[in-house]
């Protein structure tokens, strides 16, 4: 049995809109600044800058004392302003919190209350094509990770 259930009163999904500008920072896609899918997800395309920031606060993150997403946000702390505005950015993008009064205030919201649970996957009808360890919808990129736990040896 796929999971989730696939059910045929739900709609078929749709291919996503051509992207204008970065979920994070909102600054718009060019030739020169183009869009990288991040996460597998074609709902979450951000700009080279926000994932170079993503990437910058995953190595920086305190693994020791505060568990994510507090490690996140404690990582995005020491940067200066602009760098607290573009990480607040990416994580709004990512739904984890709600934008607060300053950047420094949503990171500590993040830090004291957590992450908003993520919302349910849409109730869709997918394409699914394999690949390695993953399936992919051949209709609008969806990527459905399918890690083995465990190997026939």
């Amino acid at each position: 049995m796929p999971y989730p259930p696939e059910q045929d009163d739900w709609p078929e999904c749709q291919p996503p809109e051509p992207p204008a500008s970065c979920r994070a920072c909102g600054e718009p896609f060019t030739d020169a600044r183009p869009f990288i899918t991040a996460f597998g997800s074609s709902s979450l395309l951000l700009c080279p800058d926000c994932w170079n920031l993503w990437d910058q606060l995953d190595g920086a993150r305190y693994d020791h004392d505060v568990y994510w997403p507090g490690n996140y946000a404690l990582a995005a702390l020491d940067l200066d302003e602009a760098g607290q505005r573009r990480a607040v950015g990416l994580y709004v993008a990512l739904g984890w919190c709600d934008l607060r009064y300053s950047p420094a205030d949503t990171l500590r919201a993040l830090l004291t209350d957590g992450a908003k649970p993520f919302p349910p996957d849409p109730q869709v009808r997918h394409d699914w094509i394999a690949g390695d360890q993953r399936q992919t919808c051949a209709r609008c990129g969806t990527i459905k990770w399918d890690l083995r736990t465990s190997r026939d040896w």
